[in-house]
């Protein structure tokens, strides 16, 4: 009776921790929401360029050549503040990974919760940002990532004859779409598990803190 009794506040305190940590994890999702609109805003400003690039890669692939100087500017630039802001969103992702392992600490009064804490709210903002970021490099054509240079390529690399007339991205084919997708989600992957063991860790270091 005494063992359940204890149970119980132990439950709540548990569930406290995790609530807290829900919403420290939303906040940082808003982050991510912005950095990835932000993002996008930048690939569409650069979209004449991404579309220029890929008709001169798609020349080349059919013995043109291809003139990247008047287009790497507005491409560098997409490229800095897609990947600059992602930066600096996974550091306020750890800013609040810390913030969830410290609040965990002070309610249970110890850092069990801490890194699972910090796991959460990672979970939240790298699903917020792929969510986001899907729907803007997919139905906007706004994608200020890498995918788009990889899958011309690769649609090009595996076209025999002449370029494929579908590898723009305002008006990919199925093949396009699906390589992008997958480029996106791998992108997604390389970059969610490092920032897992830095979200586990900020949420320890958060805890020592309490």
């Amino acid at each position: 009776m005494a063992a359940a009794m204890q149970q119980e506040p132990r439950a709540w305190l548990a569930s406290e921790a995790h609530r807290n940590a829900t919403l420290l994890g939303l906040a940082a999702a808003m982050f991510a929401l912005l950095q990835a609109l932000v993002a996008a805003s930048a690939a569409l400003a650069a979209q004449p360029a991404v579309l220029a690039l890929q008709r001169s890669l798609a020349i080349d692939a059919a013995g043109g050549g291809v003139t990247f100087d008047l287009l790497a500017a507005p491409l560098l630039r997409m490229f800095t503040v897609t990947y600059l802001g992602a930066a600096v969103s996974l550091g306020i992702t750890l800013f609040f990974c810390w913030q969830a392992g410290r609040v965990s600490a002070q309610v249970t009064a110890g850092p069990a919760l801490a890194a699972a804490a910090g796991v959460r709210v990672v979970n939240l903002s790298t699903a917020t940002w792929l969510a986001a970021t899907l729907v803007t490099a997919l139905l906007l054509h706004a994608d200020g990532t890498i995918a788009w240079l990889v899958t011309t390529f690769l649609a090009l690399a595996g076209s025999s004859g002449d370029a494929p007339r579908s590898i723009t991205i305002t008006s990919p084919d199925a093949a396009f779409v699906v390589i992008q997708t997958l480029v996106l989600l791998a992108q997604a992957v390389i970059g969610y598990l490092p920032a897992l063991g830095l979200g586990a860790l900020a949420g320890r270091l958060g805890a020592a803190a309490a």
